[in-house]
């Protein structure tokens, strides 16, 4: 089962307004941010792709073969359950293993737009590098980078690092984006109950209730929906869909919860 509020049309394009005007934003700093820093002529434009294909899990950066035009291409639709709830939830990203042993590309937790300002960062050192290499009139490389990190040209070796560094400490690395939006399908108005122990945040929904368990410093310890003559569902942070329990009442759930 889905999250409740994603089967809702409303709710599903003004989440897709939402992410797609903050990578926009996030992305034309990135290439002000790339345009100083490397000295870059104003013609040159990478083109941006933000993608909700229902199919689409990776993220790409590059140039297109027939046009030498750079692209970034995002995916996010895996991302859309997660706008309402504004810094509620949050996602680790997902770094190649062999990258994150660097402390500046390690892994890190944050909300959707983290993750989203990580993505385009990756994405657009590759369409950043691959330009400078396809274009060697587009940047003087002697002057930008010493001679052993310019010669090392694989995908992901010490060219792509460097100027992908420069954006994972400018944009993402220790950066907290404002989460202040509202979707319209989530115009419900949540009941907080505070015990000594949690803090339960509960909206009805759907004939049932999304209930999502707090410390009382706002670490999240799960969330279930809970509905009438069907188990108690909780939500899988990794996939965004909810997953049937073995109970039958939410605080059975909660119980089992609070004891792990």
């Amino acid at each position: 089962m889905i999250v409740p509020f994603v089967n809702n049309p409303r709710f599903l394009n003004d989440s897709k307004r939402i992410m797609k005007e903050f990578a926009e934003n996030v992305f034309t700093s990135m290439m002000e941010h790339a345009r100083v820093r490397y000295g870059l002529p104003e013609n040159f434009h990478v083109s941006l792709f933000v993608s909700f294909g229902k199919n689409r899990v990776w993220h790409q950066g590059g140039y297109f073969r027939d046009t030498g035009q750079p692209f970034v291409d995002i995916a996010l639709n895996r991302l859309l359950w997660m706008v309402p709830y504004g810094s509620r939830f949050r996602i680790e990203t997902s770094e190649y293993d062999y990258l994150t042993k660097h402390k500046d590309f390690a892994n890190i937790y944050g909300t959707w737009k983290t993750y989203v300002a990580w993505a385009l960062s990756h994405e657009l050192a590759h369409a950043l590098m691959d330009s400078m290499l396809l274009n060697t009139e587009l940047v003087d490389l002697d002057k930008f980078f010493d001679s052993r990190t310019r010669n090392d040209r694989r995908p992901h070796g010490l060219f792509f690092q460097s100027i992908y560094r420069d954006l994972r400490v400018t944009f993402v690395n220790g950066v907290e984006y404002i989460m202040s939006e509202q979707v319209a399908a989530n115009e419900v108005k949540a009941k907080r109950v505070y015990t000594k122990k949690v803090i339960t945040e509960a909206t009805e929904s759907k004939g049932g209730r999304l209930v999502t368990y707090k410390t009382p410093e706002g670490v999240v310890l799960g969330t279930f929906y809970s509905k009438p003559g069907q188990k108690v569902q909780k939500l899988n942070l990794e996939t965004g869909n909810f997953e049937d329990t073995a109970h039958d009442k939410l605080v059975e759930a909660r119980k089992e919860l609070l004891a792990g």
